[in-house]
């Protein structure tokens, strides 16, 4: 009885072996394999820029290559026959042409429509194979410090990022960098997103600090890159200086009332002039005058010094 049975499982299976052979003379037998399809040398194709869309493959020895198709987002793009040559058809038309060999596709010139997935598509006698490649097109975004404005005791900075098209996510950092220890004093990394009516959108910081917390030495810095730290761009923005140039504030004086005339207060506590002139002018806190003395005296800034205006006493001013 068990024999028996024994019998019936070897000759289904006999069977189903006899079939699966069949099968295969009959649809042939697929040695084509398309081993990578990428974009040489790059992780991306910058808008207006070029790059070489490869697809490797391999055949066995008795194997005919018939075609090669590529196909973005599933719609023919690019068609290679050994005979034939390459037609390039849809988006891609005015921004590829045939590559080396025939059947690679070279991009001319990329713009953001290009971006997608690309499939190449091997047909042999024998069958087809395929492989996909994601094509990302970069736009860079713009950056820039938009103000950067003091009282001399509040500092307010505010960040502006602008983005036509960009691919991946990206990381935005901002703040105090401090460019002789090569680090960040200070991070800003929360940022409003607008969105525009044409598609593009942008990035807004806003951020204050006390004038006296921020190095002189510091310049206010922008960052940008990949959310795989792959630094994509970097700026100063920090009216393109590390160390500003400018008057120290100047010499405080008893009892005396202290204004400036001509200048700015930088975020880092200097003296930016905004006429030929610079003065800081002294008066009595109390206006009360001891003797036949000048009610005020002024200094000019020259260079990075204080120097008084004339040889006139200083006022004497009362307790």
């Amino acid at each position: 009885m068990c024999f028996h049975g024994y019998e019936q499982e070897t000759l289904i299976f006999t069977k189903m072996w006899i079939l699966v052979v069949c099968l295969v003379s009959l649809t042939g037998h697929q040695a084509v394999q398309v081993k990578n399809v990428e974009l040489v040398g790059a992780r991306y194709v910058k808008v207006g820029g070029s790059g070489l869309l490869t697809c490797d493959f391999v055949l066995d020895n008795t194997e005919t290559l018939e075609s090669v198709i590529w196909l973005k987002d599933n719609e023919i793009v690019y068609e290679w026959q050994p005979q034939l040559g390459s037609q390039v058809t849809g988006v891609l038309v005015g921004y590829a042409q045939e590559g080396k060999p025939g059947w690679n596709l070279n991009l001319r010139q990329a713009v953001v429509s290009l971006e997608g997935n690309y499939t190449c598509e091997v047909k042999t006698d024998k069958g087809t194979a395929s492989g996909t490649h994601q094509l990302l097109v970069l736009m860079l975004c713009k950056a820039r410090i938009e103000t950067e404005d003091s009282t001399g005791i509040n500092c307010t900075v505010t960040w502006s990022i602008d983005c036509s098209r960009i691919y991946p996510d990206l990381n935005f950092t901002a703040g105090i960098y401090l460019p002789e220890e090569e680090k960040f004093f200070d991070k800003a990394t929360t940022w409003t997103k607008i969105v525009y009516s044409d598609n593009t959108f942008g990035y807004n910081l806003i951020k204050s600090y006390n004038v006296s917390d921020i190095p002189k030495t510091s310049v206010f810095l922008w960052n940008i890159s990949y959310k795989d730290q792959f630094s994509l761009v970097t700026g100063n923005f920090s009216f393109g200086a590390v160390h500003r140039s400018g008057c120290p504030p100047p010499p405080a004086r008893p009892n005396m009332h202290q204004m400036l005339l001509g200048a700015q207060t930088t975020c880092r506590g200097e003296l930016v002039p905004q006429t030929d002139t610079l003065q800081a002018i002294y008066s009595c806190d109390n206006d009360i005058i001891h003797g036949n003395r000048p009610t005020h005296k002024t200094l000019i800034c020259h260079g990075d010094k204080w120097l008084e205006e004339n040889t006139d006493p200083w006022p004497s001013c009362s307790d």
